[in-house]
């Protein structure tokens, strides 16, 4: 009960007692997560995105899993899109409803089903569930034992992931970041000088989904074909190396020697329309399809990344600004105090042994929840998953539910002075 009462209070301060920044928080203290320990699955994956691409990171430092995600990656399932028409009985219906009494909203439901079985549907049509574009296997020669001083930090104010060891080598970091501007993800690899090397290779396995993974020179790409149609998506990392040696093949890369390894990456989507389908994003009727969609997007990929600087610093500067407009606009301080310093886990151990929330608790999930929709909202509005997901099999598809989870998120837009990303909504109904 007591961290219910605390919960509610927080929920009523986050709506009402927001205010533009104005340095409401000292800026000495750092507004992220960091954790001790390295994540083991994918649903404690720290992560970051530019609502278009995510991007969740997890794993011991010699063996990194990056999942990149993108917001438009529904596996089709093959199900026959039918939009029944009931409208011509509707008043039947709803007299029937209305004389079974108590039972009408189930007398509703079967007249419906009947009348939607007349015209093709056959029971409840599983939807396209969300999926991820790749994973990306990173790995270093290295022993997990032997890892010091392991730190990974979540930037909310920058969207920047950091991931910082010691072992007897010396001092290692890894960095990553979805761009805004210029809608890339980026990473960066640093170690001793002339000892930074790593072997990388893309996962994306699934019998729906026809891909084709190539390691060229200083490029890993795939090219995936939905097998039940509506098209596919094409990924491209680039990756480049300050010194040390490139080499590639059996779809792999893999560097060695280097002083520091930069990778850029991005994710887009292709789709082609469905026969008989009664949905508008993929009815051959669209407007969309008037001309011949491109069905393999690799080329256009490359070319733009390939006009991107190779440099981490060139290509974050303007994005921590974009990202970091969007988060500063409000903030919140109950008097975290001196307790803004201690890192997340410790927070979290308190709440759990003292049964009720700090105020310093209470900022920093405050700042996550403004972070996620951040990351998550741009192109389309978040669905279940954010915009993140590992598996290909998420709870309810990781799609969007009308009931009450959409509008949560759209009042977290407005309380959070995100009001542009409304139009993420209106392109969403609107492709219906």
């Amino acid at each position: 009960m007591k961290i219910a009462i605390v919960l509610a209070a927080a929920y009523l301060i986050c709506l009402v007692s927001t205010r533009m920044a104005s340095g409401a928080q000292d800026a000495k203290y750092f507004r992220g997560a960091s954790a001790t320990r390295p994540a083991t699955r994918w649903e404690e994956a720290f992560l970051t995105g530019n609502g278009r691409m995510g991007v969740m990171m997890f794993g011991n430092p010699y063996d990194e899993t990056v999942v990149l995600n993108h917001c438009r990656l529904y596996l089709p399932l093959g199900s026959r899109e039918i939009v029944p028409d009931l409208a011509p009985f509707f008043h039947e219906i709803k007299a029937s409803a209305l004389k079974a009494g108590k039972d009408g909203p189930a007398v509703a439901h079967r007249l419906m089903t009947q009348q939607a079985g007349a015209q093709g549907l056959r029971g409840t049509t599983p939807t396209d569930p969300f999926h991820p574009a790749f994973i990306l296997r990173l790995k270093m020669a290295g022993n997990a034992e032997e890892v010091k001083n392991y730190r990974m930090t979540e930037g909310f104010e920058t969207g920047e992931l950091v991931v910082r060891w010691t072992d007897d080598r010396g001092d290692w970091e890894r960095k990553i970041f979805a761009s805004r501007p210029d809608n890339v993800v980026v990473m960066s690899i640093a170690g001793p000088r002339g000892g930074v090397g790593c072997e990388l290779g893309m996962d994306i396995s699934h019998a729906l989904v026809k891909s084709e993974i190539s390691a060229d020179k200083e490029w890993l790409t795939s090219h995936c074909v939905y097998v039940k149609g509506k098209g596919g998506y094409d990924s491209a990392i680039r990756v480049t190396a300050e010194g040390g040696k490139i080499e590639s093949g059996e779809g792999k890369i893999t560097v060695a020697g280097a002083d520091r390894i930069l990778l850029i990456m991005r994710v887009d989507t292709w789709k082609t329309p469905l026969p008989g389908s009664d949905a508008w994003a993929y009815s051959p009727k669209n407007p969309e399809f008037a001309k011949a969609p491109k069905t393999n997007l690799l080329a256009d990929i490359r070319e733009s990344l390939t006009n991107l600087p190779a440099d981490y610093v060139k290509l974050f500067t303007p994005h921590a600004r974009a990202h970091g407009e969007l988060f500063k606009r409000v903030s919140l301080d109950v008097g975290g105090g001196e307790d803004r310093k201690v890192l997340t886990e410790e927070l979290l151990d308190r709440a759990a042994k003292t049964n009720a929330f700090t105020p310093a608790l209470m900022e920093r999930m405050y700042d996550a929840c403004r972070y996620l929709i951040i990351c998550s909202s741009g192109d389309v509005v978040p669905n279940l998953q954010g915009i993140w997901t590992g598996t290909w099999k998420p709870a309810w598809s990781g799609d969007w539910t009308l009931d009450s989870n959409l509008q949560l998120e759209i009042q977290s837009m407005i309380s959070a002075n995100l009001i542009e990303f409304m139009e993420s909504y209106f392109r969403l109904v609107e492709s219906w």
